[in-house]
């Protein structure tokens, strides 16, 4: 930008770009787009690319809300709206028990018991009539939109997205209430820069996190282009308040309160996706499953997992996620999660003088010749495909054609494990992935494990998340050193 060009002016209290702004935004966005469109194949991942490519992207979004940062969403205090909503809620037909809202530190607003609550007991009921779906959209403004568009038809999250937006945005709205009591910031992948990018180099999530940056900032640049290009659009409250960080603050609203919901018989799919207002101010635990989605009354439906007692916080379980999953969509880390695991990436180099036969002893076993191959927490961490696949990798020509003739291959792998006579193979692939996982351990061991201290929120989660890898990384080390023990003995 020159000196000359004047950035903004006001209009209703907001400010309003000036046309050489807006040139200036619409020309980095059709770099982003490009730039976006260029996605690295699953045979040639690298990570010191995919490091290199989120820095390139990054430093257009940065640009872009550089010259974005005088278009604001409007904020409103929690605390007041959080006694709005509450109302809202029970004349929307939201019920619940003893249970009142208030800020639990890091995690954000939960609900704690103003008195004992027994197990099983009803806490929380939403009908559908008072969540948002991903039907919502076509109700609004953007409905024609909607049903010409062939991203918003595919997929409905970002509908979902957009339609947070668009109603946060209307003062009319029948959800204002409980959009106005939303987070207004949140800490989560996509708020990453080069640095957290660089913490995670090694990490099998990387990929992911870069995947996720790379869709919104993708998304952001389509609606972009549409909305600054439609008739229609000039006086949409959408597209003047339609920014990089306005659109990443409502796909964070989704993807980390978002549920599957059971639509009636013939809408033409099973479920649909939904924000429920109440449900998501219940933070997660372990425990038992005690959600349930009530047919009859139309109603999702939380029941107490355990018996709390008046003063705890009360939770629920999100369901059998493992941390890669609530690290990349709700923001946070579970310790001790039994349902996590780590993938490692294994792949059969095209120099191995077996390719052709080794791919086609992988295929009869349903495995890509490239692929991530998951660690589990337990004392069996190896997972079957993981396990099937280092058998091939290690076996000599004679094992892999025999794979290739038998009627039972899956069997035939296994039995490497259990067979005196694979002894040798068994050791082979016991020591090939002891070196692989050594090899990534060797990265853990030398990072600042202090930072999961940090006062950066997003430093502080992506340590967590690394340390939650590094525990299923000694696991399975110390499972492997004791069965090459036994091996030798």
């Amino acid at each position: 930008m020159g000196k000359n060009k004047k950035s903004a002016s006001k209009k209703n209290g907001m400010s309003k770009l000036s046309y050489a702004v807006r040139s200036d935004i619409t020309r980095l966005v059709d770099t982003l787009i490009k730039r976006c469109a260029k996605v690295p194949g699953q045979s040639s991942f690298s990570a010191k690319q995919e490091c290199e490519d989120f820095k390139q992207i990054y430093n257009i979004v940065e640009q872009i809300r550089e010259l974005e940062k005088g278009i604001q969403l409007p904020t409103y205090k929690r605390d007041v709206q959080m006694k709005e909503f509450f109302q809202w809620a029970k004349a929307n037909g939201i019920q619940h028990g003893p249970v009142s809202a208030i800020e639990y530190g890091s995690e954000g607003y939960g609900l704690q018991c103003v008195e004992n609550i027994a197990e099983d007991s009803r806490v929380v009921s939403v009908p559908v009539a008072a969540m948002i779906t991903e039907h919502s959209a076509y109700n609004t403004y953007i409905g024609p939109l909607v049903k010409r568009d062939p991203l918003l038809q595919e997929m409905g999250n970002v509908r979902l997205a957009l339609i947070v937006l668009l109603e946060y945005l209307n003062p009319e709205s029948k959800w204002r209430p409980y959009l106005r009591s939303l987070p207004h910031t949140f800490h989560t992948p996509l708020h990453s820069t080069p640095s957290h990018i660089n913490m995670l180099m090694h990490s099998p999530v990387l990929e992911s996190v870069v995947k996720q940056y790379r869709n919104i900032g993708r998304q952001y640049a389509y609606f972009y282009r549409i909305l600054h290009s439609l008739p229609e659009a000039r006086d949409w409250p959408l597209k003047e308040y339609f920014t990089y960080d306005a659109y990443r603050w409502a796909v964070c609203c989704v993807c980390t309160r978002v549920n599957s919901i059971p639509q009636s018989p013939g809408a033409g799919s099973a479920t649909h996706l939904a924000l429920v207002p109440f449900w998501d101010l219940v933070n997660h635990t372990q425990g038992k499953m005690s959600t349930d989605f009530n047919k009859t009354e139309q109603q999702l439906v939380c029941y107490a997992n355990r018996a709390f007692s008046a003063g705890e916080q009360f939770t629920m379980r999100y369901g059998s996620r493992g941390n890669a999953d609530l690290f990349l969509h709700s923001g946070f880390v579970a310790a001790g999660n039994p349902h996590d695991s780590v993938g490692i990436r294994l792949g059969i180099s095209k120099s191995d003088g077996q390719h052709a036969a080794k791919l086609s002893a992988l295929s009869l076993l349903g495995l890509e010749p490239v692929g991530e191959f998951a660690l589990l927490p337990d004392d069996t961490p190896l997972s079957p495909q993981m396990w099937a696949f280092a058998v091939i990798f290690c076996a000599q020509p004679e094992f892999v054609q025999k794979v290739l003739e038998s009627t039972n291959p899956v069997g035939m792998v296994q039995s490497v494990e259990k067979e005196p006579s694979h002894k040798e193979l068994c050791t082979s692939v016991l020591k090939f992935l002891h070196i692989r996982i050594g090899l990534l351990m060797r990265a853990y061991d030398s990072r600042d494990k202090s930072l999961k201290d940090s006062s950066d929120p997003v430093t502080a989660l992506v340590s967590r998340m690394l340390d939650s890898e590094e525990v299923l990384l000694l696991n399975a080390r110390q499972y492997l050193d004791s069965r090459l023990a036994a091996h030798a003995s």
